[in-house]
Parts: C-alpha cells; structure tokens; sequence
C-alpha cells in the first residue's frame, strides 16, 4: 500500500518490503540507467532472470549517494524513501500486463525479454567455458610450481626464514638525562629522632663584687 501510495511514507516502518515491490515491477536495466549505478548479477546456480533484492538495490543505491547512519551502516531507511518516491512520481517507469494476460501475449508485446534470455544463457555458457579451460591448467601450474620449488631447495635459493626484530619504543631514543640527587647540602643525619634542637648558653653567676 505504500508503493500505491496509500500509506504516508514518511510513516513507514518496514523498508525492504516496499523495496522489494519496487525491484520486482521496474527492470533491472531501467534502475540501473536511472540511477546510474550497478546492481550484483545473479549467482551462477541462481535464475538469471530474477528481480534484483531489496538489499541489493538498497545498497547499491546508498553506495552511490553516500547514505551512511550514525552506526557506519548504509542509511537504508533514507534510501527507501526516496526511491518510492521516485516511483510514485514516475521517475521509474514501469508497467503491468492487464489481469488474464498469458506469457505468450507478454512475450510478444515486450521483445526485449527474448534478448534478455538469450544473453543470460550465452553468460551462463562463458561461464562452463572458462571454468573447464581452468580446471584444465590448474594441475599444469600446480606441476610447475612445484618443480620450480624443487629446483630452488636444490639449488640453495629457497627463501631463509628472517626474524623480525621488535621495534623500539620512540621514548627510548630521546631519554633525558637523569637528575643528579645531590643533597650534600643538608644537615646529616646525627641519629636524631627528627625534633628540633635547641641549643643554650650557660653564663657564669653574678656574685657581685668581693668584700675586703
């Protein structure tokens, strides 16, 4: 309802799902050529002829324009709401086949699906190709390279094992000298029990002057 645009979309608390409505009726080529980015093909042992997912496009679409959460994530829910935007104001083109329509019909009113078809099976045969060619040379490598191992240990070229020496510390190579704790101007140590001393004078007694 919300990609009929029934339901407010700023509203919307489930963003794949409206997503996966959009991938499903617009092609992949027209997304691609709107919004000028690059969907992930099909897995080999998937169908080649299936819509691109929700996530996919989603991504794709966030990786474009930069859309990036406070989490570092890609900013899906900004994401969704614009590109249902787009297609309820027609900035997607797309169509549906009238209710009753067989695929003969379908395929005769739109001739690009045969194209489609034929690409994706001339893909898929490339595929079996290049992977018998290199299953093929896989072992003749794996027999080079170990006769060029072979010759090396023969001949005394094998590759020592280095030890890593451990970087030191930057604070190392700049140590300020050490303080001098010279305290020889203090008063030593007399065996004192640390209270101060008091020192006194004693004067000799005033007897006063002799009588004769």
């Amino acid at each position: 309802m919300i990609a009929c645009g029934v339901l407010p979309i700023d509203r919307m608390t489930e963003h794949r799902e409206s997503v996966q409505v959009v991938a499903d009726r617009v092609p992949r080529h027209v997304i691609e050529q709107i919004y000028k980015i690059r969907l992930p093909k099909p897995k080999p042992y998937e169908s080649q002829s299936r819509p691109p997912l929700a996530s996919e496009l989603l991504r794709a679409y966030c990786a474009s324009r930069g859309y990036v959460a406070s989490s570092g994530l890609p900013d899906e829910t900004r994401a969704t709401r614009q590109i249902l935007k787009d297609y309820i104001d027609g900035k997607l083109p797309h169509y549906e086949m009238p209710p009753g329509t067989s695929e003969k019909e379908q395929a005769l009113e739109d001739p690009t699906t045969h194209d489609s078809v034929d690409l994706h099976a001339s893909d898929s045969s490339d595929i079996e190709d290049s992977s018998d060619v290199e299953s093929g040379l896989a072992p003749n490598l794996e027999h080079v390279l170990d006769d060029l191992s072979s010759f090396d240990i023969a001949n005394g070229l094998a590759p020592k094992s280095t030890t890593l020496k451990k970087p030191k510390a930057s604070h190392k190579h700049h140590k300020k000298p050490q303080r001098k704790k010279d305290r020889a101007w203090r008063a030593g140590n007399d065996d004192a029990d640390g209270m101060p001393v008091v020192r006194f004078f004693q004067k000799p007694a005033n007897t006063g002057s002799p009588k004769d």
